[in-house]
């Protein structure tokens, strides 16, 4: 806490939405949603959502769909700026709705982590024994 006084940064709460607001990386359209408390770079954006009757979960995933590249200002280095990103308009769902979205979009995300974890275990095992036919310790008769 002393550090982030000394340093006069903003602690953005937790479930504010985090991205690149500067250059190029704007275009990777990489969001990312606090899970504590957190100061972060200057080149970046946060948006803080403050109504309580959204589920930061599922806005979470509603900010997945927008397109940030497509706010960008056409100048020599791209950017972002605040107005551009307050102005956005939102429906939302009533809150119980909104939670049961947010869950299956959570599950479905974790079952594909799963998954994708899997696929590399699976590509490691075939890349080790790739290596020992290679190599000839294994020989297929």
């Amino acid at each position: 806490m002393a550090a982030r006084k000394q340093l006069g940064a903003t602690a953005f709460p937790k479930a504010s939405i985090v991205f690149a607001k500067i250059g190029a990386a704007i275009f990777l359209e990489r969001k990312k949603i606090l899970v504590r408390p957190s100061c972060i770079d200057n080149n970046m954006m946060a948006y803080v959502f403050k109504r309580s009757d959204v589920d930061p979960v599922f806005f979470y995933y509603l900010f997945l769909t927008i397109e940030l590249g497509k706010l960008v200002s056409a100048t020599a280095l791209p950017s972002l700026n605040g107005r551009d990103i307050a102005a956005l308009k939102f429906g939302f769902p009533l809150p119980p709705e909104q939670a049961a979205i947010a869950t299956i979009l959570s599950d479905i995300d974790a079952d594909l982590a799963a998954l994708e974890a899997n696929r590399d275990k699976a590509n490691a095992i075939k890349q080790g024994m790739m290596q020992e036919l290679l190599t000839g310790r294994i020989r297929l008769i």
